[in-house]
């Protein structure tokens, strides 16, 4: 069965955050897949933030960015070609759900922590677009992790062959390194 794996990149930890980035990632965690598979079944959607003049930004948050990678201040934080507005973005989203799973309303959806969740709740309705699954649908990264690995940070001590060329908070690459644990934890 096919799942999804979000990462919403954002501006702020409320639910109408303005939304920098989101990655998805289409999977089957009953097989096994390589890095090049999760990357062959994904979506990066890069969000014109400027023009989310009705949504949150949090000076904390915009400080925390600012600690992060040179490279990734840079993907994340400045305008782009492909930047594209929340209704283009979220629609992508959408088609990319519907082009991958044939029954999208029983895929399970991880998120890392319920931000995704409640972001996209927000938009759709911001949007008046259908949300992208039933909220029942959306599961938790770190909890399964924690319960699978018996940590209790939402991170495994030990993930074998996780590739190591993943950068923090790119939103695919974070999916990667998730779907990763959730998969292969030993």
């Amino acid at each position: 069965m096919i799942d999804f794996i979000l990462d919403f990149e954002t501006l702020s930890l409320k639910t109408n955050a303005v939304v920098l980035s989101c990655g998805i990632v289409a999977v089957d965690l009953s097989k096994d897949f390589t890095e090049k598979d999760l990357r062959y079944r994904s979506l990066f959607v890069k969000f014109d933030s400027k023009n989310q003049t009705n949504r949150h930004i949090s000076l904390e948050t915009l400080n925390w960015w600012r600690s992060q990678s040179p490279e990734v201040q840079r993907s994340q934080l400045l305008p782009s070609a492909s930047d594209v507005s929340l209704v283009d973005g979220y629609r992508a989203i959408q088609q990319f759900i519907k082009l991958n799973c044939m029954t999208p309303n029983k895929a399970v959806y991880w998120c890392r922590g319920d931000l995704e969740a409640t972001v996209s709740i927000n938009i759709s309705e911001e949007l008046g677009l259908e949300p992208l699954c039933p909220y029942y649908r959306w599961r938790e990264v770190r909890t399964a992790v924690d319960l699978l690995s018996g940590s209790d940070n939402g991170y495994c001590d030990t993930i074998p062959a996780i590739p190591d060329n993943l950068i923090e908070h790119d939103p695919v690459d974070d999916c990667i390194r998730d779907l990763w644990m959730l998969r292969y934890y030993p």
